[in-house]
């Protein structure tokens, strides 16, 4: 009878480690296009902002620096610094909606529904204010002492 003779591969012990690194940081990493990536939900659809936003919600907008037009309907933003960007969510509406430096509602859109805020590059989002707090800074007072 002759006996089976069997030779080991040194250096498949090191293969076989440099595999487990590579995988180990590929989780570490995390890329994203997976099935719960961090950029990605459900069907890979993006995930909203507010998923994936960084670190605390950023200072509300200046409602006295927005100035609201009634007659028009139209908010006109003062410019915001690093790349910001107007945000509007709408009653009714799942999603905020990117505005430009001018915004025009609709006809009977409630004021206390209508959210305004910025977001920044990297998901970095402010608190919001409403149409109405916007409006309600717009007011003028009149003093009716004499």
């Amino acid at each position: 009878m002759t006996a089976l003779r069997t030779t080991t591969d040194r250096r498949r012990p090191a293969r076989v480690l440099a595999v487990l690194c590579c995988a180990g940081l590929a989780g570490l990493a995390g890329c994203g296009s997976g099935h719960d990536g961090a950029a990605s939900g459900a069907g890979g659809q993006p995930k909203p902002v507010e998923q994936i936003a960084a670190g605390p919600l950023l200072p509300a907008p200046d409602p006295d620096r927005i100035e609201y037009n009634a007659e028009t309907r139209t908010l006109t933003f003062y410019e915001l610094p690093e790349s910001g960007r107007w945000m509007i969510k709408l009653p009714g509406h799942a999603h905020a909606i990117p505005a430009g430096p001018e915004h025009k509602f609709p006809v009977g859109i409630d004021p206390d529904r209508t959210l305004v805020h910025y977001a920044r590059p990297g998901g970095q989002q402010s608190r919001a204010v409403t149409l109405r707090a916007i409006q309600d800074r717009q007011t003028v007072y009149v003093s009716h002492n004499r």
